[in-house]
């Protein structure tokens, strides 16, 4: 009996060990999700602002010039090389954060068998864990996820990844990063960043607000115009899903490391419960034995 006495003590201790360790986790990752809001929050309406004009550039482009000959905006006949920019984080303990974000691999790769994917890994968990699910990292870029500058991952990714567009080398580039809807729900999502679509928007705000004039003037051209812009707004937007990815794995984190102490405290009431009534069956049995000695002296 009192062996497993012990064994409680021991396991109650390593409880509290972990405790520790999970608790300072939930304050650091809170302390991080606090900063990356204060980001995140003006970033979602730059990006909103940056997506729209963008559009209507596009369409103002097209309804200038017809044919728009821009190797980034080139429209392949046929899909048969993907290259897809993964979002995940360099260490573990954040609950689904990456779980969730490569079975969305895996489902993009099972609906399209036909296709030729090329996963860009940005993350040291995604890199190490895609074996798992069936995905062949073509390229990692692990252990800078929080210090990775706009300029690295245009340089590092973003730029050769365009420039293999441009030579026809691959057919689309796709991003995948987890986007933050509040400190409870973040969801993985793929967006396609290459080619564009043009699409048939309206050319002002809900205001009325005239976005893209119908008289807009291109210099030296459109062609000239989307070749310069084209780079800087991908980079742009990889840069926001990098930061959007970020806040959601501060989120994750938190919420998986509030699990974890929450259940430490249910594991340790209920060994402490289970260690006092070994203690009071033992000192049950003490008594039992002093009083049937003393009787037998007797």
């Amino acid at each position: 009996m009192a062996k497993g006495m012990k064994a409680i003590k021991d396991r109650m201790s390593s409880i509290k060990s972990t405790k520790k360790v999970t608790s300072a986790m939930q304050l650091v990752s809170m302390a991080k999700l606090q900063k990356y809001q204060r980001q995140i929050i003006p970033i979602k309406s730059y990006k909103n602002l940056v997506e729209q004009h963008m559009q209507h550039i596009l369409n103002a482009a097209k309804n200038k010039q017809t044919d728009i000959d821009v190797a980034y905006f080139r429209q392949p006949k046929t899909i048969e090389k993907i290259a897809y920019i993964v979002f995940t984080s360099d260490v573990g303990l954040c609950g689904g954060y990456n779980v969730n974000v490569l079975r969305a691999l895996r489902e993009e790769v099972r609906n399209n068998p036909e296709v030729e994917h090329l996963f860009y890994f940005i993350g040291k968990n995604g890199a190490e864990k895609s074996g798992f699910y069936n995905l062949t990292t073509t390229f990692a870029l692990t252990g800078r996820n929080e210090t990775l500058t706009y300029e690295e991952l245009t340089d590092e990714i973003v730029m050769p990844l365009m420039d293999m567009y441009a030579r026809e080398e691959i057919d689309a580039i796709k991003i995948m990063y987890t986007d933050y809807k509040n400190p409870l729900v973040q969801t993985p999502v793929l967006t396609q960043m290459l080619p564009a679509q043009f699409e048939n928007t309206d050319t002002t705000k809900a205001s009325g607000e005239p976005v893209i004039t119908a008289d807009t003037l291109f210099e030296p051209s459109p062609n000239s115009v989307l070749t310069y812009l084209a780079p800087k707004m991908i980079s742009t937007m990889a840069y926001i899903y990098l930061l959007e990815s970020l806040t959601s794995e501060s989120a994750s984190r938190r919420m998986a490391m509030e699990s974890a102490n929450t259940n430490a405290d249910q594991m340790l009431d209920n060994l402490s419960i289970l260690y006092n009534r070994e203690r009071q069956a033992a000192i049950t049995q003490e008594m039992s034995e002093i009083i049937g000695g003393s009787e037998s002296l007797n």
